[in-house]
């Protein structure tokens, strides 16, 4: 009688156990990202793969200025490789990771420059006194002129160079990169809310109303996969995740050239992009981290 007592005792400390242990292992992550997220960061990472050892600048990024005065006033705090056949080169201004349209196209060729305001719509135009030694771009002072208006001129000069990274040969690299096409795509004050029944609706608003997308979500260790509805049609992502508190942090990675007819075209098109040589470029992705605070 005091063994079996001491059994069931046993027993029921056991199941105890069992019960405990199983809602331990339960994600936490599943509950914690459950709620309204909005997103306040962004960082981009290229993943550039060559097949030898070179020197990536990294496009619209800059270290140092040229400047305009005269009939309108721009400060040029970023560079960008247009082309390398005829050599082209713009020097734009930058503002919060994002390019202005503000911009000094040079043609390596007939040493024309024309600079344009995005606030008036002006053009300038003339011959542009520089230097370039492939990383750093110098213009001595040089007048351009509205070919509209003769009286109105601006005056550039100054020295910007390229921020560069080294790529070693077969090796993916991570660059960090002010990419401006994908900063646009993600960035804006959306918000996303993860529901206890798996679905998730995403917020975008617009001048012209909220931009609505509805789907599904489920999770699995660190992995996220969210499922959006567009017009019919599911688009999925898997995300890995980092949460903190009330910090959400989801990674996305994807090929930018992908496999197919178009690969090689793609690829060279960023060798001129990132000033790499020709047929260098065996695979290129990029990595996007989003930031979300939790707003409930």
């Amino acid at each position: 009688m005091k063994y079996s007592k001491i059994l069931l005792i046993l027993t029921i400390l056991l199941s105890v156990i069992i019960i405990s242990c199983k809602n331990n292992v339960t994600d936490p992550k599943e509950n914690s990202i459950i709620g309204k997220w909005q997103i306040t960061g962004l960082a981009n990472k290229w993943m550039i793969t060559t097949s030898s050892d070179q020197l990536v600048k990294i496009p619209y990024s800059g270290s140092g200025q040229i400047t305009s005065f005269g009939s309108y006033n721009s400060v040029f705090n970023g560079l960008v490789l247009q082309s390398s056949d005829p050599f082209v080169i713009a020097a734009v201004e930058l503002e919060y990771g994002m390019v202005l349209t503000d911009a000094i196209v040079i043609d390596g060729v007939t040493k024309m420059g024309k600079a344009s305001n995005s606030n008036t719509d002006q053009t300038f135009e003339g011959i542009v006194n520089y230097s370039f030694n492939g990383t750093t771009l110098t213009i001595t002072e040089s007048i351009l002129t509205n070919p509209q208006n003769a009286t109105e001129t601006v005056t550039v000069n100054g020295s910007i160079s390229f921020i560069t990274e080294n790529v070693p040969a077969n090796t993916q690299t991570y660059v960090s990169a002010p990419d401006i096409w994908i900063t646009f795509y993600y960035t804006g004050p959306y918000t996303t809310e993860y529901f206890t029944d798996g679905t998730v609706s995403q917020t975008r608003p617009t001048s012209e109303g909220d931009i609505v997308r509805n789907g599904t979500w489920s999770m699995s260790d660190d992995m996220l996969t969210v499922n959006m509805v567009d017009n019919n049609e599911t688009t999925t992502k898997d995300y890995n995740v980092i949460i903190d508190g009330s910090t959400l942090a989801m990674t996305e990675s994807f090929n930018i050239c992908s496999d197919g007819s178009d690969k090689l075209e793609c690829l060279n098109g960023y060798e001129q992009l990132f000033g790499l040589d020709a047929g260098s470029m065996s695979d290129l992705g990029v990595e996007v981290k989003s930031i979300f605070n939790k707003r409930n």
